[in-house]
């Protein structure tokens, strides 16, 4: 989701009953295929996991803490995520006959989404998303009655609880599903943006009983009509409801790639290295532990690792990160990208370096890649985007990390492995 003076899920979930979520347990209407959640144990526990002391615990008060078991009533990053769409156009803002029908979007949107998530996921989660295509349902009042542009919580439940009845008119009440989407016509200018819900939407029956339809909603504005990457929008709201941060700054200060430069989707999603980060994919149970090496502080001596391309899905044998901890809520994590998979479009490849902070908020740099390349080294917008270690010239083969106590140097790039050495100073 793109900037907003009240960005996205990150102010809309300010309502305190975002912070107030009980540990996830999906009733039954939201099961999934496996019933995964998220692929994460309790950080806060006692454990006798090897890997426990990489695996930062999520906190509970930092909303959207990037750390693992989250407690915020996530969707289950693993196995398939039941989604239905409804279209929805305004008095103010009709869906007329020059636009595209609610099938045409669909098919725009929808199959390029579902290639992306199924690529970047390794297989491991799928997207059925189903849609009401007949038609633009009216909404009751006119865009500006929902104060897009400074949306609380309790506006939002009532732009869906709308949406939703508006779609009900002459139909069935839709079976429970992971995610409701909501989509406005490409003529609704002023919802420049799209939104994630911080709560389970509901309709009321017809008996009179407040009746929960949904997970999570993802409410889309304009943004997602984007001619070449508005898919990748649709894939960052369903992000939000399994819980992954904005990684972009939400107070509107700095641009887009202010903190991850063009490395994730959850960052700015136009960026030729959309991909998740490992970490991530970590935590939403896409990599194994087989997969992550880890070094705690005690671990004084020198290292080497090899990595492989977090892109390729993941073999026995071959790490795709190395998670540095320093503390059980900060890291420096260390993974190679290349120019594969849903990251092919890539400015070079090389061994990308960022920190994770547990107790920073979404929105607020919870990570941010490290750079000492210099800025004239620069493509797709981010001198950032030049951060990986390179071998090749110009480029930086290390880095030193103050605040960490090391330097990560890449020795040598061979093909698709990047061996780095982990040098404590």
């Amino acid at each position: 989701m793109l900037p907003l003076a009240a960005a996205a899920l990150a102010v809309l979930s300010a309502c305190p009953i975002a912070y107030a979520m009980p540990p996830l347990h999906r009733p039954d209407d939201f099961d999934n295929n496996n019933g995964t959640t998220n692929g994460t144990t309790d950080g806060n526990s006692t454990s006798t996991d090897p890997m426990a002391a990489c695996k930062l615990p999520a906190h509970m008060n930092v909303w959207l803490s990037s750390g693992f078991a989250p407690t915020f009533d996530c969707v289950p990053s693993q196995g398939t995520i039941r989604g239905f769409m409804i279209f929805v156009d305004f008095p103010d803002a009709s869906a007329n006959a020059s636009e595209a029908s609610p099938k045409e979007l669909y098919d725009s949107l929808v199959p390029a989404a579902s290639d992306w998530v199924q690529t970047s996921s390794y297989g491991q989660l799928s997207l059925d998303i189903t849609a009401d295509t007949s038609k633009f349902h009216r909404m009751p009042a006119p865009t500006t009655s929902y104060g897009w542009t400074a949306m609380t919580s309790e506006m939002h439940t009532q732009y869906i609880r709308d949406a939703v009845d508006a779609y009900l008119e002459g139909q069935e009440l839709p079976k429970a599903v992971d995610v409701l989407y909501v989509m406005a016509p490409p003529s609704a200018q002023t919802f420049f943006n799209s939104l994630t819900s911080s709560f389970r939407p509901t309709v009321r029956s017809k008996s009179g009983d407040e009746v929960t339809i949904a997970q999570r909603a993802c409410t889309m504005g304009v943004d997602v009509y984007g001619p070449t990457t508005g898919y990748r929008t649709l894939v960052h709201e369903t992000g939000h409801t399994m819980c992954l941060a904005d990684y972009y700054p939400t107070d509107r200060m700095n641009p887009l790639g202010y903190f991850v430069a063009g490395f994730s989707l959850m960052g700015d999603s136009t960026q030729p290295g959309p991909d998740h980060f490992a970490w991530d994919k970590w935590r939403m149970g896409w990599l194994p532990d087989t997969a992550v090496e880890c070094v705690g502080v005690s671990d004084m001596m020198t290292t080497r690792h090899v990595l492989t391309p977090m892109e390729q899905k993941p073999r026995a044998g071959e790490t795709q990160a190395v998670v540095i901890a320093v503390s059980d809520t900060k890291a420096l994590v260390a993974e190679a990208r290349t120019q594969s998979g849903v990251d092919d479009q890539l400015c070079g490849p090389g061994v990308l370096l960022y920190t994770v902070n547990t107790q920073v908020a979404s929105g607020m740099g919870p990570i941010r890649v490290l750079n000492n390349t210099p800025d004239r080294y620069t493509c797709g917008g981010y001198p950032g985007n030049r951060a990986p270690l390179s071998l090749d010239e110009g480029r930086s083969r290390s880095l030193t990390a103050e605040e960490f106590g090391v330097t990560v140097t890449l020795t040598d790039q061979a093909m698709d492995r990047f061996t780095i050495e982990v040098k404590h100073i």
